[in-house]
């Protein structure tokens, strides 16, 4: 899965949001389409786990967007399945000792 997969999918707002992707988001103040139109316009994927994650069966891919406030958001999706699902979403600015300062690596 490319950069530009991911962009040109959210162009047609074909998407799941899961329980906790939506409760996470609205924690935040996100709305929703504001987080869609970050995916199209600037979403770059920054880690892909082809076999799932632990607890998750399905491929996905972590996509770093920027708001058009300028803040970064990352977002969780599970692309193995039509429509692709937003697993969560989260402000990695929220969390500095877990992200490098361009939010695209994990701390080590």
């Amino acid at each position: 899965m490319t950069t530009g997969e991911v962009r040109r999918y959210f162009e047609s707002k074909r998407v799941h949001w899961t329980l906790h992707a939506t409760e996470e988001r609205q924690k935040d103040g996100l709305e929703a389409e504001t987080v869609l139109r970050a995916l199209r316009d600037s979403g770059q994927m920054i880690e892909s786990f082809p076999r799932g994650r632990p607890g998750r069966e399905a491929a996905s891919v972590l996509v770093l967007a920027w708001l058009p406030d300028g803040r970064p958001v990352h977002v969780v999706i599970g692309h193995a399945e039509d429509p692709w699902v937003i697993v969560t979403v989260y402000r990695p600015d929220e969390r500095p000792t877990e992200w490098n300062a361009d939010f695209t690596r994990r701390r080590r």
